[in-house]
């Protein structure tokens, strides 16, 4: 093991997990030094905790550790601390990620918690090496500090920055809008030009126009390749606009059509989602400057290199797509947009015009999302069978919010549209929904992979448990799937538990021999009094080459996690307080409710840190 070159060592490690590098320090005296002096344990660090922080930095700044410090290039921290300027100590830090945040009705309002400000900043401006940032917090600024240094981030390629409008009211909310604006994004848009090569920009929750669009392309960041502005504030309603001041909000009193100066010619990856909980159709305040026609007719003209395009909204607004408010605008548009491969703007109607227009275009794209609905399944399945794109989409993402029957069948809709794409390999199943009972029913997951047999990753969100799988369903082997991720399932009896169990080991587990990896959270009943114990069994004797089995609960602290591995090793109960937490044997199952019971007959594979609850 000792005889295994350093340079290659880490390299291997590169790709490891801080658990198992940490246990590769265990195995010699030269795997050791290799991994530990020279920085490969610490290459990214995760914390959770201030105080985590203040130890870490501590441990760091001992004698002798100098080379660990400076190893350290990538930082997640996910807390608001009042010793956060700490992180400067990462001189080498390429990759900063923070994530706290705070939901206070009126961050947006309160001032910094900071003492002093400008010594903070001074702290971060440290950080000179900086290639990536995300700034998800209120209180903690990174973003506008980095931005603002006398040495300029001439290494900064990243920044995602989220902007803070929660309010009690639709119209405190947009006045915070108005408040970001002038405070925060105007400032920031000049500052861009410090960083000369930024290539991924993004914005959330946040106003912005096209003509702000036109200063961040053409005078600060010229060589963006990538552009997200989600949740975007595209109007106010009359009253809001009437409180609002000229001084703060000088854009929604102009009505001029904007002028397109140059050609955004490097963007490759453009998305647009507006917030729909303001933005509703029926307001024709500034139509000129504030309508979605006005954002559509600027995309497709300032971005004629697009690969990948999304536009839509927040929420599913199904009048856009029954009353073909924007298709024969896109089509249009189509004509300019030659280079897609991806295409994503669910309120646009799927027809067969629409389709028609991109195989005109020469436009073949390789990923497509679509939203279905009973009224227009018909026009997208006639629309399907006559364009080229079917044959060239690899990646499918369908959106929902009923079951989709066709001539009274419960999901009909959605298995007609699978065999028209002959080469799919990933599909994701998106139902939006606050109704617990109104998800995808369980029973149409083997039917989705007898549709589409070359399918190799399969994600379904949202879907309940509330009836009986077919007694006579046939399912043929599929020899391809691969990956398998089921998220919000709800369940709501022992016995709805039972059926599901029957339907994933006989007719999917059972069908699906290639499978690699296993991810679900369940949903426990709403009453939870009964005194029949829940118990899903998990049977993976036909999947010898699964490697990864994730499960989670979203359950009370009353209720524990337990997972039971059968097989070569020995049998017994473990359970797991976290999903960071190692999974700990016991002697006997505690008297619970909930019970997982796995099957692994190869579990050799399985060892305990690939096995998640």
């Amino acid at each position: 093991m000792d005889l295994i070159p350093a340079d290659i060592l880490r390299e291997v490690t590169k790709y490891l997990r801080f658990e198992d590098k940490l246990e590769c320090t265990l195995v010699c005296r030269n795997w050791y030094i290799a991994i530990t002096f020279h920085g490969l344990l610490y290459h990214k660090l995760e914390l959770f905790e201030g105080h985590n922080l203040k130890n870490a930095v501590t441990i760091f700044k001992r004698p002798g550790n100098e080379e660990l410090i400076q190893a350290v290039e990538e930082l997640e921290i996910y807390f608001p601390c009042d010793d956060i300027n700490l992180i400067a100590a990462f001189s080498n830090l390429k990759k900063l990620t923070s994530g706290f945040v705070t939901y206070s009705e009126f961050d947006f309002m309160e001032v910094d918690r900071i003492c002093d400000m400008t010594a903070y900043e001074r702290s971060v401006q440290k950080l000179n090496r900086l290639e990536y940032i995300v700034e998800d917090n209120l209180h903690y600024p990174f973003v506008m500090p980095i931005l603002k240094s006398p040495h300029k981030p001439v290494y900064l390629k990243h920044i995602s920055y989220a902007f803070y409008n929660y309010a009690f009211t639709q119209k405190e909310i947009q006045a915070a809008a108005v408040f970001n604006y002038d405070a925060k994004l105007r400032p920031m848009i000049p500052l861009l030009k410090n960083a000369p090569n930024l290539t991924f920009l993004e914005l959330k929750r946040l106003y912005i126009t096209p003509i702000d669009l036109e200063e961040i392309h053409d005078q600060y960041a010229p060589n963006l390749t990538t552009l997200k502005l989600t949740d975007v504030f595209a109007g106010f309603d009359a009253n809001v606009i009437q409180m609002l001041t000229k001084k703060y909000f000088p854009h929604t009193q102009r009505t001029k059509q904007i002028t397109i100066k140059r050609l955004a010619l490097r963007i490759k990856s453009f998305t647009l989602e507006f917030d729909q909980s303001m933005n509703g159709m029926q307001s024709n305040m500034n139509a000129k400057h504030n309508s979605k026609n006005l954002w559509l007719k600027y995309v497709a003209t300032k971005y004629p290199n697009l690969t990948e395009l999304a536009i839509n909204i927040t929420e599913i607004h199904e009048s856009y797509l029954l009353k073909g408010v924007f298709d024969k605008l896109w089509m249009s548009c189509l004509s300019r947009l030659t280079h897609l491969t991806s295409y994503d703007m669910k309120f646009c109607q799927l027809s067969g015009p629409l389709l028609k227009a991109m195989d005109k275009s020469n436009i073949r794209l390789k990923k497509l999302s679509v939203y279905v609905h009973e009224k227009t399944i018909d026009i997208q399945i006639k629309g399907l069978r006559e364009t080229a794109q079917r044959h060239t989409v690899k990646q499918l993402d369908i959106y929902t919010k009923g079951n989709v029957t066709l001539e009274g069948k419960m999901g009909c809709g959605i298995l007609l549209l699978l065999p028209l794409f002959s080469g799919l390999k990933k599909l994701k199943m998106f139902k939006e929904s606050l109704n617990r009972r109104e998800g995808y029913e369980h029973r149409i997951i083997p039917h989705l992979l007898s549709r589409a047999p070359h399918l190799e990753h399969l994600l379904v969100l949202f879907a309940n448990i509330n009836r009986a799988t077919e007694q006579n369903l046939i399912v043929p082997k599929h020899n391809n799937l691969k990956y398998l991720e089921l998220k919000h399932f709800y369940c709501d009896s022992a016995e709805q538990l039972r059926e599901f169990s029957q339907t994933m080991n006989q007719h999917v587990f059972g069908k699906c021999p290639q499978l690699v990896k296993f991810a679900t959270d369940l949903c426990p009943p709403e009453d939870r009094s009964t005194r029949d114990p829940f118990i899903w069994e998990l049977v993976f004797n036909c999947n010898p080459h699964l490697t990864t089995v994730k499960i989670m609960y979203q359950i009370s602290q009353s209720i524990f996690h337990i997972v039971l591995p059968h097989g070569p090793v020995l049998n017994r109960w473990c359970k797991q307080a976290f999903c960071y937490d190692k999974l700990r044997p016991i002697c006997e199952p505690p008297k619970c409710t909930w019970h997982i019971r796995i099957f692994i007959p190869h579990s050799i594979l399985l060892n305990k840190k690939k096995v998640v609850l």
